[in-house]
């Protein structure tokens, strides 16, 4: 036990050194749980859920902590994305993590996106997040619904001091190298812009953390007829028979069926409001309210024999709200309550 403690210890300095007290706080409380729950199994004679409690601890004491978000945790060797939107931990489908913020899920409701998040993109600004942790199956008899990876994202609250961030991200295919075939990257174009204010409402008492961010991502087409240009050309579709269909569907019927040349723009909006009210030296309140929405226009496309034109396109358009009360008490030395409240909402629409 003396080892044990003495390794954690030791694992926080390294990884965060003393003056980062802040950061360290999340971690202690879970390389705690763990250590107790070993305990607790080995004087019990549990011998199978002591090293179970063990190699948890083993393995996050390994990871260490990162805030570059959960998708890009340089630590975590078996976190990878797997595709623009999603994590998958040791290979498994990301349906099967479950994603909290706060202690909250935020898991996808409907089971329809790969990512296994409520939303296009993620469901929470990483601006937001002041600590992150990845746990692989864990031990804790507390956490279930899932069978791969557990990632918690704990938020940023308000200070005595009013702090505050404005940012702007640009990516496009010019920051992108080729594939492994020598292939250059499709061209898209792709804006972050995103502001943050935290600071007291009433000093020592009352405190507030805001933030906004909006994403913005434009593509060319990604179809069209042989000699288009485009990313992916019908070499069986001419322009001439792109136009006789068109004219036909318009003289026969009065439709216009689109054309295969407009740009999908996808959008995304994150807003983050958190509230900490201390009430007294043993009692706090918090309120934090998540509004995310987003969009993916769905374009489909059969090349080399053929693709739809615009009319046959939709525009995927998601959204989550959270809202969350908290209610923190230290009634004495040995015990404490935490009393939370939630609710969500989810939205999943298709437009034309």
């Amino acid at each position: 036990r003396d080892v044990v403690a003495k390794a954690h210890k030791d694992w926080l300095d390294a990884c965060y050194g003393s003056e980062e007290i802040d950061q360290r706080d999340l971690l202690f409380q879970q390389v705690g749980r763990l250590e107790r729950i070993a305990r607790k199994a080995e004087n019990a004679g549990q011998f199978s859920a002591a090293v179970g409690a063990i190699t948890a601890l083993n393995r996050m004491m390994a990871l260490g902590a990162d805030q570059k978000g959960f998708r890009g945790h340089r630590r975590v060797a078996v976190a990878s994305a797997e595709d623009f939107f999603s994590l998958s931990v040791m290979g498994s489908n990301p349906r099967t993590n479950d994603i909290t913020i706060d202690g909250v899920s935020v898991n996808d409701g409907f089971g329809l996106n790969d990512s296994g998040q409520p939303t296009l993109r993620n469901s929470f600004s990483i601006e937001t997040v002041k600590q992150i942790s990845v746990d692989i199956t864990p031990f804790d008899v507390s956490r279930g619904g899932f069978v791969s990876g557990s990632v918690n994202a704990v938020t940023k609250s308000g200070t005595n001091e009013f702090e505050g961030d404005f940012y702007v991200f640009s990516r496009n295919e010019g920051m992108v190298g080729t594939d492994a075939f020598g292939n250059d990257s499709d061209v898209f174009d792709e804006n972050t812009t995103g502001f943050s204010l935290g600071g007291p409402i009433i000093q020592d008492k009352a405190f507030f953390y805001f933030n906004y961010e909006e994403f913005a991502q434009t593509y060319p087409a990604f179809y069209g007829p042989a000699g288009s240009g485009a990313t992916r050309e019908a070499y069986f579709v001419t322009q001439a028979l792109v136009d006789r269909v068109r004219a036909a569907a318009q003289t026969l019927y009065g439709f216009d069926p689109g054309t295969y040349d407009t740009e999908q723009e996808n959008m995304s909006t994150n807003t983050f409001l958190k509230l900490n009210y201390l009430i007294n030296d043993n009692h706090e309140a918090e309120v934090s309210f998540i509004d995310t929405d987003s969009n993916l226009v769905k374009v489909r496309g059969n090349p080399p024999f053929g693709f739809a034109l615009d009319s046959q396109w939709y525009d995927d358009k998601q959204g989550v709200e959270i809202m969350t009360g908290k209610l923190f008490s230290d009634w004495s030395d040995k015990f404490s309550t935490q009393l939370v409240y939630s609710t969500r909402t989810q939205t999943d629409n298709q437009d034309p």
